[in-house]
């Protein structure tokens, strides 16, 4: 993940808080790994931040960081399809395609129905996607190899244009082991996710290209929902 500047896209992300006004401080971040977006955005305010993931190893390592910063945050280990919280937030945040891993719509559907439960009314829900123009396009930047002294690893990629359906495959080797793991992601349209997200009660109020805040077209390979729940 070197070549992700999460400093950078914390910015982003603050700043589309601030300009569709976020009506508090406390947020959650979905699929939040090792906190680094949830805790480069709290050096920038002083928001309540809490992390949600599945993967109890990846909230360990988000615990070690927001110590050695100085961050007091929360971390839950749950599915981002049934989590809890003590009280309703003011933004819950599910970035960098997060939403892909949900592979039926009726996954989306439980999803976007928990954000709206946790979510004060006017409370905001930022959310992106990768499009099926992103798999298309970019199917060859996702194979690559690398490592250090410490491990090797070489991830694989294939794209089915049908079920859109993208696979990756990591071979991981560390100390004379070789794991593998596998990720597969579906690719959805704007037209696809946009229904879902007002049926649940949250109102789409922007939708911007990659990281820009320019318009959705046909052609983009990323998409940044803003949305807002309605009471």
């Amino acid at each position: 993940m070197a070549h992700v500047n999460y400093p950078e896209w914390a910015s982003y992300i603050h700043e589309l808080l601030e300009t569709h006004g976020v009506p508090g401080d406390r947020l959650v971040e979905l699929g939040c790994g090792t906190g680094s977006i949830g805790l480069a955005l709290c050096d920038m305010h002083p928001y309540e931040y809490a992390g949600v993931d599945l993967a109890e190893p990846m909230l360990r390592q988000a615990r070690r960081k927001a110590e050695a910063l100085g961050h007091n945050c929360s971390w839950i280990e749950a599915d981002y399809r049934d989590f809890s919280i003590e009280q309703p937030v003011h933004a819950v945040l599910l970035l960098y395609d997060g939403l892909n891993y949900a592979l039926e719509e009726s996954d989306l559907v439980q999803l976007f129905a928990r954000v709206s439960d946790v979510l004060v009314d006017g409370g905001l829900f930022l959310v992106d996607q990768s499009t099926p123009a992103n798999s298309e396009n970019n199917s060859h930047e996702f194979e690559d190899q690398g490592g250090d002294d410490r491990f090797g690893y070489i991830r694989s990629s294939s794209y089915d244009p049908d079920s859109r359906i993208h696979t990756t495959v990591f071979q991981i080797e560390h100390m004379g082991t070789v794991y593998q793991e596998p990720h597969r992601q579906r690719a959805y349209r704007a037209d696809e996710v946009e229904p879902l997200l007002r049926h649940a009660g949250l109102d789409v109020v922007a939708s911007y290209d990659g990281f820009t805040t320019k318009p959705v077209s046909g052609a983009s390979e990323r998409i940044q929902w803003v949305a807002r729940k309605v009471s």
